[in-house]
């Protein structure tokens, strides 16, 4: 397989040389050697090429992880400016609640204050009916009163 040869060559690449492969005659320490991809080994046998490689792997990593949370952050901001309005909305409807109790203890005081004033008309309007009684009596006696009279002439 092509893939499994690379890591292969790569990895017998990456094993720094020894004393013997530096007094092999060949180009001079100081020249670099040229490898696979464009890397490039310096003379202390560092790999620039793949360094840099494996800054844009892991920048391009760094890219797709925050894609990738990307969304699910901004439905958590979303949830949170919800949660926010709604604990928003339920403060308004505990104010809205407390205002109404206020509301109904003072209608509560203003009923106490005016039951006395409730018995007083009551006792007014037994009288009236008393009254009215005594009205239509009279009526019913001026009425025969006024026969009476009317009859004598």
């Amino acid at each position: 397989m092509d893939g499994d040869s690379g890591i292969a060559r790569d990895e017998a690449d990456a094993i720094p040389p020894s004393d013997d492969a530096a007094a092999a005659p060949g180009p001079s320490p100081s020249s670099a050697e040229e490898g696979d991809g464009g890397t490039t080994r310096d003379p202390e046998g560092n790999w620039e090429g793949a360094v840099a490689t494996a800054q844009r792997m892991v920048a391009a990593m760094g890219d797709a992880m925050r894609g990738e949370f990307r969304l699910p952050k901004m439905e958590y901001q979303l949830l949170g400016r919800m949660n926010r309005l709604a604990a928003d909305k339920y403060a308004d409807m505990a104010d809205f609640a407390a205002g109404l109790g206020v509301f109904v203890e003072s209608l509560r005081g203003k009923e106490r204050a005016l039951a006395p004033l409730g018995k007083h008309i009551d006792g007014l309007e037994s009288q009236i009916e008393a009254l009215e009684a005594v009205v239509d009596r009279l009526d019913k006696y001026a009425a025969r009163l006024e026969t009476r009279v009317r009859a004598m002439y």
